[in-house]
């Protein structure tokens, strides 16, 4: 896992085809959350968790292979 991670870089990378909304479905991290990190707003309490299902989903998201539209 990644020891110090961007999460304005992360968030950003992991809405490119979704919304805020739908990251959070898919998560379980709070969008309200999901919305701070984007801002860049400093986040001292994030949760393992919730850093680790963001970090899990990028991992996923990475994995597949583009889309043919």
């Amino acid at each position: 896992m990644i020891a110090n991670p961007d999460w304005k870089s992360v968030i950003n990378a992991l809405l490119k085809n979704r919304t805020q909304a739908e990251l959070s479905g898919l998560t379980g991290v709070p969008q309200s959350t999901i919305s701070e990190l984007l801002r860049g707003k400093p986040k001292e309490r994030l949760s393992f968790n919730n850093g680790a299902s963001l970090l899990n989903q990028l991992k996923k998201d990475q994995q597949k292979p583009p889309s043919s539209n």
